[in-house]
């Protein structure tokens, strides 16, 4: 028979193991929480880059107006060039070796090649310049 205003050893075994249900489970949802901020700081750092945005602060964000009212964004940092076309087309390409105070972007192929010389740039795909009479204001 259940004695409910005395305390038995029954009780006190229940009253131990609801204790102890009452922890597990508190413990377990606080890392449950823990793994879910932990998983979401992940997933925007991860889009972050996915999107090519790059976590390193530029060295120069400039942006070139063309000829055909063309324009090139551009983010400089100390090895590569970001840069966003108007026409929609963005990548990163890195700095190569050139001559005479120019600096030349280029991918692997260098089948599209972005130069600069003070305030102006080109874009160069192929043979044909697609982006020409760049300058900066």
């Amino acid at each position: 028979m259940i004695k409910w205003n005395e305390v038995t050893w029954y009780s006190q075994i229940a009253a131990i193991a609801l204790f102890i249900v009452v922890f597990a489970v508190g413990f377990f949802f606080g890392k449950s929480a823990e793994q879910t901020k932990t998983a979401e700081a992940v997933r925007k750092a991860v889009a972050v880059v996915s999107q090519g945005e790059v976590v390193e602060k530029p060295l120069s964000d400039v942006v070139f107006t063309c000829n055909n009212k063309k324009t090139i964004e551009t983010k400089f940092y100390k090895d590569r060039a970001y840069f966003s076309l108007s026409d929609g087309r963005r990548g990163t390409l890195p700095l190569l070796i050139s001559v005479s105070g120019t600096s030349r972007y280029a991918n692997k192929d260098e089948s599209f090649v972005f130069w600069t010389k003070g305030k102006g740039a080109s874009i160069q795909e192929g043979a044909t310049t697609t982006y020409a009479g760049c300058v900066t204001p």
